[in-house]
C-alpha cells in the first residue's frame, strides 16, 4: 500500500494520507541560529558500517518509480523511469549528480509529469546521509525526502527535508499511531524550534489524530534559515544526516550542515558523530514514545506541484498569480528551480540494527 501524503499548513508538514488542514504559519522569516560545531553532539561516538551507497548512474537501481495518482492531489502525473528519462526530467550529469525535476516544457493546461521514488530496501534504524546540491523551490513547489513504513501510521513516518513555495527553513516531523509524544524531551537537545499546535502550545504529540494539533500535524521542529529553499541552493546545498537509533532508549536526530561546514568524518565517508554539534531536531524514545512506532521504513524522494499543502496556501504565499494550477499552466518558466540535484545518499548501520541489505558496500 502506498502511503498517502497531505500536510498541516500551520507546521509546514506534509501529511501523507489525510486532508485535515490548518492556516499557514510564516516559516520563511524564521532564522534559527544554531551552534553547529561548538556544541556537544548528541550522536553516539561510534563507527558505522556502510551498507548502501546511492549515487551516479546506479542511483536508480535502488528505487522503484511510483506511477499511481498522487495521494496528495498534486497537479502532477507520476511517470515511470523510462518516461521520465525520455521526457528529460531525470538524468545523471557527467559529474555524477542525480537530477530529478518536473516537466517544465510549455504544454496545454493539465498536470505536469513528475517523479516519486521509493527505495527497494526497507530499514529499521541506521544512519542516512544525504549530500544534495539543490532542492526544488519556488511558488507552487512541494518537495520532500522522507521515510515511511507500511500500514501508515502504524510503522511511522520521518520527514527529513520538506517545505513549500519559497520557504527558507526545513521542517522535520514525525507521524505516528497513538502513544508517541515528545513532552519529556528538553529543547536544549536540539537547535531548531518546535512547531506550534492549534492550541498555541508546542506540537509535541506525534499522533496523527492528536486533538491539540492540526490534522495529522505530527511533532515537528523547524530548522535554521538557509536549511531549505533558495538560500540553501545559493550556498551550493549541504548535507543532511538522519541518525535513527532503534533501540529501546534510542531516538531520532536530524543534522544539517551547509556546504563548507560539513564535518570531516562525514566528508571522508567514515562517520563517528564527533564534532557534529547539536542536531537540528531530536526526538527521543522511551516510555513516552516507544521505539516500536518506527520500523520497516522505505526512503522516498518526491516533487509535488500544488497539491493539498502548496495548492491551498498558494494565493497567500504567492499572491497575484491566480490559483496554483493556473500558475503552473501559464508559467512553466517559473518552475525552473523545481529540481533535485543529489550528489549521494549513503546508508550505514550498526550490527544491532535491521536492514534487508546487510552486505558492506564500497563507494563505487
Amino acid at each position: 500500500n502506498e502511503i498517502n501524503r497531505s500536510n498541516s499548513f500551520a507546521m509546514r508538514h506534509r501529511s501523507r494520507q489525510w486532508d485535515s488542514w490548518a492556516p499557514l504559519v510564516q516559516l520563511t522569516n524564521l532564522c534559527i541560529l544554531a551552534a553547529v560545531v561548538v556544541q556537544p553532539s548528541n550522536a553516539n561516538l561510534t563507527s558505522w558500517n556502510k551498507v548502501e551507497m546511492m549515487k551516479g548512474t546506479s542511483f536508480w537501481d535502488h528505487f522503484s518509480f511510483f506511477t499511481a495518482p498522487d495521494p496528495t492531489h498534486g497537479y502532477i502525473n507520476y511517470v515511470s523511469e523510462d518516461t521520465a528519462r525520455n521526457d528529460g526530467i531525470i538524468n545523471v550529469s557527467s559529474a555524477g549528480q542525480v537530477f530529478m525535476s518536473v516537466d517544465t516544457r510549455s504544454q496545454p493546461s493539465g498536470p505536469r509529469a513528475s517523479v516519486r521514488l521509493t527505495s527497494k530496501n526497507s530499514y529499521t534504524g541506521g544512519l542516512f546521509i544525504l549530500d544534495v546540491e539543490h532542492i526544488p523551490t519556488g511558488c507552487g513547489t512541494w518537495p520532500a525526502w522522507w521515510l515511511v513504513g507500511p500500514g501508515w501510521p502504524s510503522h511511522g513516518e520521518i520527514d527529513v527535508v520538506e517545505g513549500v513555495h519559497i520557504s527558507a527553513a526545513d521542517t522535520m516531523t514525525l507521524h505516528t499511531s497513538q502513544g508517541c509524544t515528545q513532552d519529556d524531551v528538553d529543547d536544549s537537545k536540539f537547535s531548531g524550534k518546535r512547531s506550534t499546535g492549534k492550541d498555541g502550545k508546542p506540537a509535541t504529540d506525534c499522533y496523527v489524530n492528536a486533538p491539540s494539533e492540526y490534522g495529522n500535524q505530527g511533532c515537528g521542529i523547524v530548522g535554521r534559515n538557509g536549511s531549505y529553499g533558495a538560500p540553501f541552493n545559493a550556498n551550493g546545498g549541504g548535507v543532511y544526516a538522519l541518525v535513527w537509533d532503534a533501540s529501546v532508549a534510542g531516538g531520532i536526530e536530524v543534522y544539517f550542515w551547509p556546504r563548507g561546514s560539513v564535518p570531516t568524518d562525514v566528508t571522508a565517508g567514515r562517520p563517528t558523530g564527533s564534532g557534529w554539534g547539536l542536531p537540528a531536531a531530536y526526538f527521543g524514545f522511551a516510555a513516552q514514545c516507544p521505539a516500536t512506532h518506527f520500523s520497516d521504513m522505505s526512503i522516498v524522494f518526491d516533487l509535488v506541484i500544488c497539491g493539498d499543502w502548496a495548492g491551498a496556501t498558494f494565493e497567500s504565499v504567492c499572491p497575484g498569480r491566480g490559483t496554483c494550477q493556473q500558475f503552473s499552466d501559464a508559467h512553466p518558466e517559473e518552475l525552473s528551480e523545481a529540481f533535485w540535484l543529489v550528489n549521494s545518499l549513503s546508508v550505514y548501520n550498526r550490527s544491532t540494527e535491521k536492514s534487508n541489505r546487510d552486505a558492506i558496500v564500497n563507494d563505487n
